[in-house]
């Protein structure tokens, strides 16, 4: 699994890592980098450490030649690397941190959702390779606290007294087994990245069956979980089930998601402040997976008839011009030959041989023009029959698009009901 690490300057160090998708590892940590004179590292949860989002950690390394007892103050900005457009990569940021030294740091367990992150069309990863740049401003040392002030002061103090960002979080150290943390609720930062990843119409599928591995991935982890994992597992449920309102049915239906999304609602359903039946609820999501598969499938069917039909009408159609063509040049001949006639009969008397042979050859020609206008004839009705079958077929397309014009509004009455 290749992981490529490359400086560009002093205070700046990009992290490329290749193989994402296919990582094996809990925790991942770049090779150390010189910033300010410090040593650094970068480390990461690539399976997203219990929840659904991406955790990114930037660790200060000890060196022998710091003072004992201090702290370095460093502002420093973490940037997931957007490879297809830069202005959107999604940066954060970290004001006059204080580093301990032992390799702690400062971080933030919620960077991006994970399902956002995989999906190719958001530029995050390309070539199944992801790319994290960190920049970091070195301050003043400062006195470090003592050991007994450390093991006190657990993230959620640290951030209270520093004025962190929620979603900001003291972690382990970079080296040796990693240290799982707790589940963070969403901040509205990070819901409204869940709402844009699942309106993407590019990667409906993708997103979809995210949603339904983090929500199996959380169910197996919180299965043995307190009154606070099971509160924030309800949190991320409800999020998840708000990024499947936001997709039309048909987008469900082609990403067969129709199970998970019955999963997360009947698990909403269960809770004790939940204001919908779950035998109703289970019903009325039975009523529209059975009603949009049919739709779709006559909608599908119809598409295909259509084409076909389309196809066979062309074929027609170009026949018909020709024979149309034949005719007009049968009738040119027919006239001609009519003319040649008259004027044989001026000149009967001395011409009868000449004349009962030019009239043959009329009568054959006649006969071989009623020949041919019968034929054109039966191909007319045929071309005609044709237009008749693809009218029906257009009219069942659109009654099955009616149909499901009304599962849609169910669907909303469904999201209403929910009260998502």
């Amino acid at each position: 699994m290749a992981v490529e690490d490359q400086k560009t300057n002093a205070d700046k160090f990009t992290w490329r890592i290749e193989n994402f998708s296919k990582l094996k590892a809990t925790k991942l940590c770049s090779e150390t980098f010189l910033a300010g004179g410090r040593k650094w590292s970068i480390s990461i949860y690539p399976k997203g450490n219990g929840t659904i989002y991406l955790p990114v950690y930037l660790h200060s390394i000890e060196l022998e030649t710091m003072p004992d007892g201090k702290n370095v103050d460093a502002d420093f900005t973490l940037t997931l690397v957007n490879q297809i457009n830069a202005a959107s990569s999604l940066r954060k940021c970290g004001k006059k941190k204080p580093f301990p030294l032992g390799g702690r740091g400062w971080g933030f367990p919620s960077f991006v959702m994970l399902s956002k992150l995989l999906n190719p069309d958001e530029g995050f990863i390309v070539n199944d390779t992801v790319t994290i740049e960190v920049r970091v401003s070195m301050e003043q040392f400062t006195d470090q606290p003592d050991s007994a002030s450390r093991e006190t002061m657990n993230p959620e103090q640290r951030s209270a007294a520093d004025d962190h960002p929620s979603d900001m979080v003291l972690n382990s150290a970079a080296k040796g087994p990693a240290t799982p943390l707790s589940i963070q609720v969403a901040s509205p930062a990070n819901l409204a990245e869940t709402t844009e990843s699942s309106h993407s119409s590019r990667s409906v599928r993708l997103t979809s069956r995210s949603l339904g591995a983090e929500i199996s991935r959380l169910n197996s982890n919180m299965k043995s979980s307190g009154t606070d994992s099971t509160s924030i597992l309800l949190q991320q449920q409800r999020e998840a089930m708000i990024g499947f309102l936001t997709m039309s049915l048909e987008a469900i239906y082609h990403a067969d998601s129709f199970g998970d999304v019955e999963e997360v609602a009947l698990q909403l359903a269960d809770h004790p402040t939940a204001a919908v039946d779950k035998t109703h609820l289970k019903g009325l999501l039975t009523e529209l997976k059975k009603g949009v598969s049919g739709s779709m499938s006559v909608i599908e069917t119809s598409h295909a008839v259509e084409a076909s039909l389309m196809q066979m009408s062309e074929g027609m159609e170009a026949r018909l011009v020709h024979r149309q063509k034949q005719l007009s040049c049968l009738e040119g001949e027919v006239m001609r030959l009519g003319q040649e006639e008259k004027k044989l009969e001026a000149e009967m008397w001395e011409i009868i041989a000449r004349k009962a042979r030019v009239s043959d050859q009329k009568k054959l020609t006649s006969d071989e023009l009623e020949s041919t206008s019968q034929e054109a004839s039966r191909e007319l009705e045929e071309v005609k029959e044709q237009s008749n079958k693809r009218k029906r077929a257009s009219e069942n397309r659109l009654i099955a698009q009616e149909n499901l014009a009304q599962l849609n509004a169910s669907w909303k009455v469904l999201k209403d009901t929910l009260g998502l």
